[in-house]
């Protein structure tokens, strides 16, 4: 999700949208307090609009259940 900044593709596929991986175990862990948290889920958060940003016409999110609560919203539409 890092390098696809800036770039933009025809098809992309972001897989592992699950809660066991989004958001990322060690970026929550390393937080030293509630804002450095927030600060975390944030970055987390980007990094997904940023992956799943980079299609023109097609898009492919995967994961196993449970979802990744980034994406909860995104089943209830």
């Amino acid at each position: 999700m890092h390098a696809a900044k800036g770039l933009e593709f025809r098809a992309t596929a972001t897989i592992c949208c699950d809660r066991e991986i989004l958001p990322a175990a060690r970026s929550l862990m390393e937080a030293a307090d509630e804002t450095a948290l927030a600060e975390a889920f944030a970055v987390e958060r980007h990094l997904l609009y940023v992956a799943t940003t980079r299609a023109r016409e097609r898009l492919l999110v995967s994961g196993k259940s449970p979802i990744s609560d980034f994406l909860q919203d995104l089943v209830e539409i």
